[in-house]
C-alpha cells in the first residue's frame, strides 16, 4: 500500500511539474508574440515614413528639373532657332547644373536634337521614344517624364524630363530635355533611408519598370511583371496588386511574403508629375524586425531556460518537504490502524 501510495504521489507530482513547465513556455511564447507584434508596429510605422520620404524626394527632384527646364526654355537664345547660340546656351546653363542634369538638349518638332550643351549628340533622332510621341501629340504639350534609360551621355541610368518649348513668336517648335542620372539621385538621397537592417527600398515607374532596386543595380531598367522579376519576388499577387494600388495614390503597410521570406512591406506613391505616380515600396523581413528591436526568438532561450531551472528547482525542493510530510502522514495513519486492530 506504502508502495502505491508512493508511485502515485510521485505520477501527480510528475504531471504538476509538466504542466506547470508548459504554461511556462506559453507564457514565454506569449511575451515573445506580443513583443514581436510591437516591433512590427514600430517598423511598419517606420517604413511608412521612409517610404513617403522617398516619395517626396523623387517629385521634388523631377519638378525641379522640369523647373529648370522651363527657365531655360524661355532664354532667347533657345527660342531664337539659332543653333550656335543655343548651343552656347546650353552649354553654359549645363556648367551651373552639371551636379543636377545630364544630356541637356533642345529636340525640333520631329524629334530631332536641334541643339545641345554636348554637340556630340546634335542631329540624334529621338522621335521613336514613347514620351516624346506624347508630348510632341499632346495639344497641350504637357511636360513627361521618360521611362528609364541609358543617359545619352553615358553608360548610366537615367530618367528624361521634357517640358515644352517656344519660338519667340510663342509657337510651339519642340521641347527641352535633360536627364537625371539615377546613380546620382539614388546615392545622394535614397542610400541610407531605410529603417530596418536588409531593408529591400524598390521604385517601379507606372509603365512597371524597375526605377531603383539598391540590393541588385541589375534589374533596374528591367519590367517588374516580367517572368523573371516575378520568379525572383516569390510571385506573390498581393504585391502586384499594392504596387498597382500605388500607381492609383494609395499607401500603407501590408504584412505577406517577398523574395521567400515572411516581410513587413510599406508602399507609398511618388508624383513625380500630375496624376502621375510612381510605386516606392519598402520590406523588411519579420525576423530582421525581430533581431533589431528586441533579439529574435533566440532572446527568449536564456529567459526560458532559467525559468525551467527555477521551475524544477523549486519542485524538486517543494517535492522533497511534500514526501517527508507524505512518509510521516502514512507512517502515522499505520500506526493507527494497526493499533486499531
Amino acid at each position: 500500500m506504502k508502495k502505491k501510495s508512493g508511485m502515485g504521489f510521485v505520477t501527480a507530482a510528475m504531471i504538476a511539474i509538466f504542466v506547470i513547465i508548459l504554461a511556462n513556455a506559453w507564457t514565454i511564447k506569449t511575451i515573445e508574440n506580443s513583443a514581436s507584434g510591437r516591433a512590427i508596429e514600430e517598423s511598419s510605422q517606420a517604413q511608412v515614413i521612409s517610404a513617403q520620404r522617398i516619395s517626396s524626394i523623387l517629385g521634388s527632384e523631377i519638378k525641379n528639373l522640369e523647373n529648370i527646364l522651363e527657365t531655360i526654355s524661355n532664354f532667347n537664345d533657345v527660342k531664337s532657332g539659332d543653333a550656335f547660340a543655343c548651343n552656347k546656351k546650353l552649354h553654359d546653363m549645363s556648367k551651373i547644373y552639371e551636379n543636377k542634369i545630364s544630356g541637356l538638349s533642345r529636340l525640333d518638332k520631329n524629334g530631332v536634337i536641334f541643339c545641345a550643351a554636348d554637340s556630340t549628340l546634335i542631329g540624334l533622332d529621338l522621335s521613336g521614344r514613347e514620351s516624346i510621341k506624347k508630348i510632341l501629340s499632346d495639344p497641350q504639350h504637357k511636360p513627361v517624364a521618360a521611362r528609364p534609360r541609358i543617359s545619352l551621355e553615358s553608360d548610366k541610368w537615367s530618367i528624361a524630363v521634357h517640358v515644352p518649348a517656344y519660338d519667340l513668336s510663342g509657337n510651339f517648335s519642340g521641347t527641352v530635355r535633360a536627364e537625371i542620372l539615377l546613380d546620382e539621385l539614388t546615392s545622394e538621397y535614397l542610400g541610407n533611408i531605410t529603417s530596418v537592417r536588409g531593408s529591400r527600398a524598390i521604385i517601379i515607374d507606372e509603365s512597371w519598370d524597375i526605377i531603383y532596386y539598391h540590393q541588385s543595380p541589375d534589374a533596374v531598367g528591367r519590367n517588374w511583371l516580367s517572368e523573371g522579376i516575378q520568379a525572383t519576388i516569390g510571385k506573390n499577387s498581393r504585391v502586384n496588386e499594392i504596387v498597382n494600388e500605388t500607381f492609383s495614390g494609395k499607401s500603407g503597410t501590408i504584412e505577406t511574403s517577398l523574395f521567400g521570406e515572411d516581410s513587413v512591406i510599406s508602399y507609398a506613391p511618388a508624383e513625380v508629375l500630375p496624376e502621375r505616380n510612381w510605386a516606392v515600396l519598402l520590406a523588411a523581413s519579420k525576423k530582421n524586425i525581430a533581431e533589431e528591436s528586441y533579439g529574435g526568438a533566440t532572446a527568449f532561450v536564456p529567459l526560458y531556460t532559467v525559468s525551467t531551472i527555477s521551475i524544477l528547482f523549486v519542485a524538486g525542493i517543494v517535492l522533497f518537504i511534500l514526501n517527508i510530510i507524505a512518509k510521516y502522514i502514512i507512517g502515522d495513519l499505520r500506526k493507527k490502524i494497526i493499533s486499531g486492530r
